[in-house]
């Protein structure tokens, strides 16, 4: 009965590991989202030594930079970044070997052997149990491997809420408030934007129309890095009491945050006029990150100013 044991085990540990690599049949191009063929792209590409980022099935700065360092290193011209028939060609070249399979791969075919040992394992178990009712020896007890159930992953968490008042004087650039992005997962995870809503009730003659910039700082002061710029427009008419002017603006964050990693940020208003009174909010209602990880929380940012007696 050993021998057989040993057999089960055995057969586990050497059972193939290597799939071969699907070719690449269409053209790739920045601003795909969540598509299996950029998956493909990046895990090629960071087989290849030249991409260090996470594996999303985005197609955005860092996967068009990698794609650029490919072309140049195959002597593809032009080098714009761009997943041609040309480049296509080529990595369907360099992928003809065996392709390693990935941890969740490698997970799902050490399952399923396990589960196949499992049933052999009973089966022989019920075996045993037949034989022993023939003899006075007793057999030892075959003990069988617990499969361990998959950890759900955590979520990345947004968090913020901030209540300040408009400038008393105008000024040429002025903080709206700060908001944090916690990465309370096991994985690496690109935070590409924050879709909000903008709500105005202001009286502000000078800003009716008035284009200004919503900056977003990766930190809470004015010398820390600029991570974008929106350009947004005041609506020309007034709003009336009670009924603020909304729009959904989109406000491009497009960091990485390491497992565990936790961030602060802080949106910036630039070229805005003065406020006489009333109310300016911002309220975040979805966040576009990485594929396969869920986020939850929500940021509101406010300014206010009583109106003069």
């Amino acid at each position: 009965m050993r021998g057989r044991l040993y057999f089960f085990t055995f057969w586990i540990i050497l059972s193939p590991l290597a799939v071969s690599a699907a070719s690449f049949e269409r053209d790739l191009y920045f601003g795909l989202r969540d598509n299996p063929e950029v998956t493909q792209l990046q895990e090629f590409l960071r087989d290849q030594g030249i991409y260090s980022g996470p594996v999303t099935g985005g197609f955005f700065s860092l996967t068009k930079d990698a794609v650029r360092k490919f072309q140049e290193r195959e002597n593809i011209a032009p080098a714009a970044g761009f997943f041609g028939p040309i480049t296509r060609a080529r990595a369907n070249v360099l992928q003809q070997d065996i392709k390693p399979v990935t941890k969740e791969e490698l997970r799902a075919s050490i399952t399923a052997q396990i589960a196949e040992l499992q049933k052999q394992l009973q089966e022989l178990q019920q075996k045993q149990a037949i034989e022993a009712e023939k003899t006075t020896e007793p057999l030892p007890a075959v003990s069988i491997p617990a499969i361990e159930s998959p950890i759900r992953p955590a979520k990345l968490i947004v968090s913020g809420s901030a209540t300040s008042t408009f400038p008393e004087i105008e000024m040429i650039t002025f903080k709206m408030g700060e908001f944090s992005v916690d990465n309370n997962t096991s994985r690496e995870v690109l935070v590409l934007n924050f879709d909000a809503i903008l709500s105005e009730e202001m009286d502000s003659t000078p800003n009716r129309n008035r284009k200004v910039n919503f900056l977003i700082r990766d930190g809470s002061s004015v010398s820390d890095t600029l991570l974008s710029t929106t350009e947004f427009t005041f609506v020309l008419t007034a709003p009336k009491i009670g009924e603020p002017h909304k729009a959904v603006v989109n406000l491009p964050y497009d960091k990485i945050l390491k497992a565990g990693e936790k961030k602060t940020a802080s949106i910036w208003i630039e070229k805005m006029k003065f406020v006489r009174s009333g109310t300016l909010k911002i309220e975040s209602t979805q966040t576009a990150i990485s594929s396969g990880v869920e986020s939850e929380g929500k940021f509101t940012l406010v300014l206010t100013k009583e109106p003069p007696l």
